[in-house]
C-alpha cells in the first residue's frame, strides 16, 4: 500500500498564491520574534551553564510551537489542523532519518578535506565543555528541537502553502524558510562555510518536507528531525572521547 501523502486541507478564501507566500514568511518572522522573546530570561540570568543552555534551548522552541498554535487558533483552523497521528511507514521515517544523516557525513568530511569548518559556531563557541554541550543537545533534539521546529515548518507553514501550491512548491518554500531561520547561527562564520552549512541545512530540510508529505504526519518529520540532529550531537560526542 503506498504511503499516504499529507493532502492540504480545504482554503478558508480564495486568496492568491502571493498571499499565502506573504503569510507563510510572516509565520515566520513570528516564530523567530517569538522564539528571541520566550528566551531572553535564559539571557537574563547571564553565566552560560548547562541549566541555562537547556532553558534557552526550550525556551527558544517554544516560541516555534507558540507560533503555530497561535496560527491555527487565530484563523480558525483549530488544533485538528495538525496531522498528529502516528506514521505507519517507520522504515521510510528512518531511511530519510539515516539517509540525511550520511548526507551530512558526507559534505563534513569532504568540508574538512578542503580546510572548511563545517560546525555552527553558536553551538562551539560557548564556555561550556563540548562533551557537556554534546551530550545535552542530544535528547533536547529529540524531545524539544524536533518536535518544535517541525510543528511550525512541516505541520503549520508546509500544510499551510500546500492549500494553494503544489506540493513540491510547498515543500521548496517551507524548507527556504527553515534554513533562512538558521542563518543567524553562521553570521560568524566564514563565507564558504557559512554557504556549505546552509546548503545541507536546506536540502535536508527538504528531506523532511518531502517525508512529511508523503506520511501525511507531522510526528514522522519530528522524529526525522529530532533523530538526525541526535545522531549529529551523539556522533561528535564519540569523537571527543576517541581522540
Amino acid at each position: 500500500m503506498p504511503a499516504a501523502s499529507a493532502t492540504p486541507s480545504p482554503a478558508p478564501d480564495q486568496r492568491s498564491v502571493w498571499w499565502y507566500a506573504g503569510g507563510a514568511v510572516a509565520l515566520t518572522v513570528f516564530g523567530v520574534l517569538m522564539s528571541t522573546i520566550l528566551s531572553l530570561p535564559a539571557v537574563l540570568l547571564g553565566a552560560v551553564t548547562p541549566g541555562t543552555f537547556v532553558l534557552s534551548v526550550v525556551l527558544g522552541e517554544a516560541g516555534f510551537v507558540a507560533a503555530a498554535a497561535f496560527f491555527v487558533l487565530i484563523t480558525d483552523r483549530g488544533m485538528a489542523y495538525f496531522d498528529r497521528g502516528l506514521p505507519s511507514a517507520w522504515g521510510m521515517v528512518a531511511a530519510v532519518t539515516l539517509g540525511a544523516f550520511a548526507f551530512r557525513t558526507v559534505v563534513v568530511a569532504g568540508a574538512v578535506a578542503l580546510g572548511l569548518d563545517p560546525s555552527p559556531p553558536s553551538l562551539v563557541d560557548t564556555p561550556i565543555p563540548v562533551e557537556t554541550l554534546l551530550a545535552v543537545m542530544i535528547p533536547a533534539s529529540l524531545l524539544v528541537v524536533g518536535p518544535a521546529e517541525e510543528l511550525l515548518f512541516r505541520g503549520t507553514i508546509q500544510k499551510y502553502l500546500r492549500e494553494r501550491f503544489s506540493a513540491t512548491g510547498a515543500i521548496l518554500g517551507a524548507g527556504v524558510l527553515f534554513a533562512l531561520v538558521h542563518v543567524p547561527t553562521l553570521v560568524v562564520a566564514s563565507g564558504p562555510s557559512a554557504a556549505l552549512s546552509l546548503g545541507v541545512i536546506l536540502l535536508v530540510g527538504l528531506s523532511f518536507g518531502w517525508l512529511y508529505e508523503r506520511t501525511g504526519s507531522v510526528v514522522a518529520a519530528m522524529a526525522a528531525h529530532g533523530g538526525y540532529n541526535a545522531l549529529i550531537f551523539g556522533s561528535g560526542l564519540l569523537l571527543t572521547r576517541l581522540v
